[in-house]
């Protein structure tokens, strides 16, 4: 009868083992892409290394390609030991969502490839608008994505959720200074059985820390400011301590954030008469206007000539400036030709920027497309070189003499104060929203919302 007894639990064990073992089987073969897509995209792996030309996304800086004979997936070039890395974490933090019957959360299916991560392609948008947008427009629907967003940072730690960037005009916002990293984890809402429900692409998990990091709720607060009360209700629910202090301090920068950086422009530019069906509306200065921006630089030229600097302190160019640089009665006659040359200038390099736009969408058709188009980052150093250019001429001989214009960044700290002179009284005159030169970041590129 004892033999018996440790026959039939031997049997019984094993039936257990078998189970479980068919069980991990099958979370992991629904972690992984379909096996018969293997030979496809080891194909396409193949050609990126050859060097064949790929469309690739916009974001992030991982090079992600987009074949267009596989539109179900994509290609992250990730090298091997760091794609390694990236799909061993993509099945732990799969294992924490799976333990926490997390379902609004989602990390694409995927396979290792040579040097590649292929993934599964989620119906999502990274741009950083579209996603400002899904979120203001559909708050209710992201409680649920929010508590398990929480529930994670308990067990562990995603970063580069947000991160600063001086070429994004998302990323300089006084008293902000970082973007939400859109391309890291992108929203987007899925129809359920005739029910929308949101959802978070998990498609960039590079940096994860194994310990529970309190500041990981500061950063969702950030994220997701209008969810602040649930997050800490979720926190306390599940005995997770945070700085009340703190998580208030995230959210104000999260809603000025979405304020300034969405909100603001888009009731501008209604108040405007500015919509999709005219977002193709250039930068119109009128003629009156461009009088009165002439008798402005003409009095600004005037008080630089006095040495008289305005400007914040700009890394690597010099504070104080020489007097009597100009040569006499010159300012009004300056003036009246920067002017037209300014207004040419900058609208050449918005109408730069906007074509690049226009190549992943013929025109805006949505809102935040709008808010997007309109929001053009244009190099300082190109708004500058035509005022630069044409002080050379008006300068005195002592000043050529010593070259102080190009050896001391003089004639560029010239240029700067008269173009913020001009930018800071089209904001005036309404003929643009908002403009942001950066000079803490060495003033490299400037962010005009119009």
């Amino acid at each position: 009868m004892k033999g018996f007894k440790s026959y039939f639990i031997s049997k019984e064990n094993k039936a257990a083992i078998t189970i479980q073992k068919h069980f991990r089987g099958y979370l992991v073969r629904q972690s992984h892409l379909a096996n018969d897509l293997y030979s496809q995209y080891r194909m396409q792996c193949e050609r990126v290394i050859q060097g064949e030309k790929m469309l690739q996304a916009q974001e992030g800086k991982t090079k992600v390609y987009l074949p267009q004979e596989l539109p179900e997936v994509v290609l992250k070039y990730s090298r091997r030991k760091e794609a390694v890395a990236r799909f061993h974490q993509m099945q732990k933090l799969r294992s924490i969502l799976r333990l926490q019957d997390s379902h609004c959360l989602i990390i694409p299916r995927a396979n290792l490839c040579g040097e590649f991560i292929v993934e599964q392609k989620l119906p999502v948008n990274t741009n950083s608008y579209y996603n400002m947008d899904i979120y203001l427009s559909h708050l209710q629907l992201f409680d649920e994505p929010v508590r398990e967003f929480t529930r994670v940072f308990s067990k562990i730690y995603m970063g580069d959720l947000v991160a600063s960037h001086p070429q994004l005009l998302l990323g300089r916002i006084p008293g902000v200074n970082n973007y939400v990293r859109s391309d890291n984890f992108p929203l987007y809402i899925e129809d359920v059985k005739g029910k929308k429900e949101a959802r978070i692409g998990l498609i960039d998990l590079e940096c994860m820390e194994n310990e529970s990091k309190l500041k990981g709720l500061k950063i969702l607060a950030r994220v997701f400011p209008y969810h602040l009360n649930l997050i800490k209700d979720e926190a306390r629910r599940i005995d997770m301590q945070f700085d009340e202090n703190a998580l208030n301090n995230a959210t104000e920068k999260g809603k000025k954030y979405l304020q300034v950086g969405y909100i603001n422009h888009l009731k501008w530019l209604r108040k405007k008469g500015i919509s999709t069906k005219n977002g193709f509306q250039p930068l119109q200065i009128s003629p009156q206007r461009v009088e009165e921006l002439i008798t402005l630089l003409e009095k600004k030229l005037l008080k630089l000539n006095q040495g008289i600097n305005d400007l914040p302190f700009i890394p690597m160019y010099p504070i104080e400036l020489p007097k009597n640089f100009l040569i006499e009665n010159v300012a009004q006659e300056l003036a009246k030709k920067m002017v037209p040359l300014m207004i040419s200038n900058i609208k050449a390099q918005i109408d730069k920027e906007q074509k690049e736009k226009l190549t992943q969408w013929l025109e805006p058709k949505e809102n935040w497309q709008l808010v997007d188009f309109r929001s053009p980052i244009i190099r300082s150093e190109d708004l500058d070189r035509v005022i630069f250019y044409e002080l050379i001429p008006y300068l005195t001989v002592e000043f050529k003499k010593k070259k102080l214009y190009i050896q001391g960044d003089i004639g560029r700290v010239i240029a700067a104060n008269l173009t913020e002179t001009f930018m800071s009284n089209l904001i005036k005159g309404g003929e643009i929203a908002y403009y942001n030169p950066d000079y803490i970041s060495g003033y490299a590129f400037s962010g005009i919302r119009y």
